[in-house]
C-alpha cells in the first residue's frame, strides 16, 4: 500500500473557527473586518513559528485595550474554534484500520495542537507535521518538500485534503495529488470516490 493520506485540520477534520464568535466574545468596539485582518495577519506570524502563543494572544489585548490576561483569552479563543467532526475522526478509523498510513499537516499554533491532542486519539494518525515547528505555512513549497522528505515516498503517492484552493494547488504544484474539501463534504466525497 503505496497510498499514505494527508489531512489538514481546521475545517476537515474539524469545523471552521468563528471569527465572529471570538469578535464578539471579546466586545471588541472597533471594526469587525479591521480586527479579522490584524488577528489573521498575527496569527499567521504565530503558525509560522515567528511569534510565540503568549505574544500572539497579549498583542490582540494589547491592541484593542483589553481587560483581561492571556489565559482568559486563550479559553475565549478554544471556545470560538469548532468542534472536531465526530465522522471524520471514524473516517480515519476506518483508513487505519485498512493498512494505510495517515498524516497531518495543519497551520496552527501550539495552542491548537494542545486542543488537538485533548480531542484526537494518537492511534488516529502516524505524524503530525506543524506548521509553527517546521517555519513555513501552506501553501509554502518549503512546507510540502518538507513533508515529502520526511515520509519518504513519490509525492503523487500523497493523498491531501484540505479546505483552501491555494493550499490545494501549492501541494498539486509539488507533485502532491491533493483534493478540494472541507468538513461539511469530507464524507461525502470519500463515499462518492474510490479512495479506500
Amino acid at each position: 500500500m503505496n497510498r499514505v493520506f494527508l489531512f489538514d485540520v481546521g475545517n476537515v477534520l474539524m469545523y471552521p473557527f468563528s471569527f465572529e464568535e471570538f469578535y464578539n466574545s471579546l466586545n471588541i468596539k472597533e471594526d469587525f473586518n479591521s480586527f479579522k485582518e490584524f488577528f489573521i495577519r498575527t496569527c499567521h506570524l504565530a503558525e509560522s513559528g515567528k511569534m510565540s502563543d503568549y505574544d500572539f494572544f497579549d498583542g490582540i489585548i494589547k491592541e484593542y485595550n483589553l481587560d483581561i490576561d492571556v489565559d482568559e483569552i486563550r479559553k475565549i479563543y478554544l471556545k470560538s474554534d469548532g468542534d472536531f467532526n465526530p465522522e471524520a475522526l471514524a473516517l480515519l478509523k476506518k483508513i487505519k484500520d485498512k493498512g494505510y498510513k495517515i498524516y497531518i499537516l495543519s497551520d496552527l499554533k501550539e495552542t491548537d495542537f494542545g486542543d488537538f491532542q485533548e480531542h484526537v486519539s494518537v492511534d488516529l494518525y502516524d505524524k503530525f507535521y506543524k506548521s509553527y515547528e517546521i517555519g513555513y505555512t501552506k501553501p509554502d513549497r518549503e512546507i510540502f518538500e518538507y513533508v515529502i522528505n520526511d515520509i519518504g515516498i513519490d509525492p503523487s503517492n500523497i493523498l491531501f485534503f484540505d479546505d483552501k484552493e491555494k493550499n490545494v494547488n501549492g501541494a498539486k504544484e509539488v507533485g502532491i495529488d491533493a483534493r478540494l474539501v472541507n468538513s461539511f463534504n469530507l464524507i461525502e466525497y470519500f463515499n462518492n470516490n474510490d479512495l479506500i
